[in-house]
């Protein structure tokens, strides 16, 4: 492979460096990292086709049911205490809420409980799981325009082909004065400096789009009428699992569950709890100085 990717996705331009080369995939495919000398978006190259992506997406990706345990879901809840309460503060009860890219659920099933009307939506869940858990994608017409208070956003943005025609279709679903709360990995990390291509969050090639700090604001400057009010690079929910897995790659969650026929056996969940606890303060650090595993964004839609 020598040809080098076309426009930038984010900011159109045509300046493509190379930053790493010969990631490999997990079915003899091999890939490419290139930055936009303009607006510093880090692109996966080639991206990969739809035939592809299915075989990493395989029906048993989002494993739940009995692989869930209750000391999993606790420490999921305690993970996110903050989220609802900030969200629980911003929005009146009973508001529509829509989890764009919900995986196995777990967030909107969260949302529901404390008493929001939430919805889930993502591509590669099975159908019918639920009422309100929707397969299908941001531009799916079952979606009505302005009709959500928030949309939340987590880790999916460096999953799209096209992200700024994702972004401007989920702000349409956002009624104005919404809220949207974006979370992507953070290519500029220390963590990154530090791991390189054992870096957990490359995910190469779910993950096609690498963005920092720049070329995120620049993408949401994109979006007519959508204001940033917060920015962040830690999160409770990540930062230190991204350092462990990128130590320890096969304490994965969802990789221990497939290897285990959907269990996730105790002893292996509380060695993934402790080595996340003694990884904080580096995690804590490394945002301190603005160069945290995460991009975490509080948006809002204002009227034009």
């Amino acid at each position: 492979m020598t040809e080098q990717p076309g426009r930038c996705r984010i900011c159109g331009a045509q300046s493509p460096e190379l930053a790493l080369a010969g990631l490999p995939g997990a079915f003899q495919d091999t890939y490419s990292l290139y930055r936009c000398r303009e607006c510093s978006f880090v692109t996966t190259h080639p991206l990969p086709g739809e035939d592809l992506l299915l075989r990493y997406y395989a029906p048993d990706y989002w494993v739940r049911g009995k692989g869930r345990s209750r000391v999993f879901d606790l420490l999921f809840r305690a993970r996110m205490a903050g989220l609802m309460h900030r969200l629980q503060k911003a929005l009146p009860q009973g508001a529509r809420v829509l989890d764009w890219g919900c995986g196995d659920g777990a967030l909107p099933a969260l949302m529901r409980g404390k008493g929001f009307e939430a919805y889930g939506l993502d591509k590669f869940i099975p159908a019918k799981v639920s009422p309100w858990l929707i397969q299908g994608d941001i531009g799916d017409d079952r979606l009505e325009k302005g009709s959500f208070a928030a949309i939340t956003c987590f880790h999916l943005l460096e999953h799209l082909s096209d992200p700024v025609r994702d972004l401007r279709l989920a702000f349409d679903l956002l009624a104005p004065g919404g809220i949207m709360i974006l979370e992507v990995p953070n290519i500029s990390s220390l963590g990154f400096q530090v791991f390189g291509t054992r870096w957990q969050p490359l995910e190469i090639p779910l993950h096609v789009n690498h963005f920092t700090p720049a070329s995120l604001k620049y993408l949401i400057g994109q979006i007519d009428h959508l204001a940033l009010e917060k920015a962040a690079t830690f999160s409770w929910r990540t930062s230190a699992s991204s350092i462990v897995l990128s130590l320890f790659p096969k304490l994965a969650p969802g990789d221990m569950r497939r290897r285990n026929r959907g269990r996730h056996p105790l002893s292996w969940l509380l060695a993934y709890l402790f080595l996340q606890i003694g990884a904080l303060p580096f995690a804590t650090a490394e945002a301190a100085l603005n160069r945290g595993e995460v991009l975490r964004l509080w948006l809002r839609k204002y009227d034009g």
